[in-house]
C-alpha cells in the first residue's frame, strides 16, 4: 500500500504471498495465516487492480492459501492441512480457541440437574485439544536466533488502520464507484 507505483505495489504484494507460500511450506500456520488477515485488511483487499495485475502463479498461490486460512466449513482446510503435516509445526491457535469456547460454552458441564456427574465427554473433548496443542511444542524448528531480523521486526513503522485505509484510497481512488454514481444521477435526470 505504501509503494508509490502501481508496479512496485504488484511486486511487494506477489513478494508476500511468497512469504506466505514459505510459511505455509514451513508449517508455520500462524504466521502464514497473519500474512493472509494482512490481505483481507480493508486496506489491501479493495486493490482490484492491483490484484488482477498479479502474475498468474502469484494469483494461484494467493487463492489456495486464501481457501486454507478462509474459515469456511469450520476451518475445514485449515483442519485438513495440519492434519497432514509433519513436524515441526506453529498452529494457528485462534482454531483451537474457537473450539475450546465452543466446548465450554456449548456443553453442559454436568449431565443431571443435581450438578454431581461431570460430563465426562466434554473433559475428553478439551483434553484431546489440550493434548493436540502441546504436541506441537514437542518438535522444535532448528533455527537460531538471528538479532538483525529480529531489530528488523521490531524496529518496523507501524501504521494505523485508518492511515493504511486512506493510502490505499490514494492508490486506488474510488474513481469507478463515481462514475457509477454520475450515471445513475443522469438516468434520473432523464
Amino acid at each position: 500500500i505504501m509503494a508509490d507505483s502501481p508496479e512496485l505495489r504488484v511486486t511487494l504484494f506477489s513478494y508476500w504471498v511468497d512469504l506466505a507460500t514459505h510459511l505455509f511450506a514451513m508449517n508455520n500456520f500462524t504466521g502464514c495465516n497473519e500474512v493472509m488477515a494482512a490481505f483481507r485488511s480493508a486496506a489491501v483487499f479493495r486493490l482490484k487492480n492491483m490484484r488482477a495485475a498479479l502474475p498468474k502463479s502469484t494469483q494461484t498461490a494467493y487463492q489456495k492459501l486464501d481457501r486454507v486460512f478462509s474459515g469456511q466449513r469450520n476451518h475445514k482446510h485449515y483442519r485438513e492441512a495440519i492434519a497432514t503435516a509433519t513436524p515441526p509445526i506453529i498452529p494457528y491457535i485462534g482454531v483451537y480457541l474457537t473450539d475450546l469456547t465452543f466446548l465450554d460454552e456449548g456443553k453442559a458441564t454436568y449431565v443431571d440437574k443435581a450438578k454431581s456427574i461431570i460430563n465426562v465427554r466434554k473433559v475428553m473433548d478439551i483434553a484431546r485439544i489440550l493434548r493436540e496443542i502441546s504436541s506441537f511444542q514437542e518438535t522444535p524448528y532448528p533455527f537460531k536466533l538471528d538479532k538483525r531480523v529480529q531489530r528488523l521486526f521490531t524496529s518496523a513503522k507501524l501504521y494505523s488502520d485508518d492511515d493504511l485505509y486512506k493510502r490505499s484510497l490514494i492508490s486506488e481512488p474510488r474513481a469507478q464507484r463515481r462514475k457509477r454514481a454520475v450515471v445513475l444521477l443522469s438516468l434520473i435526470h432523464i
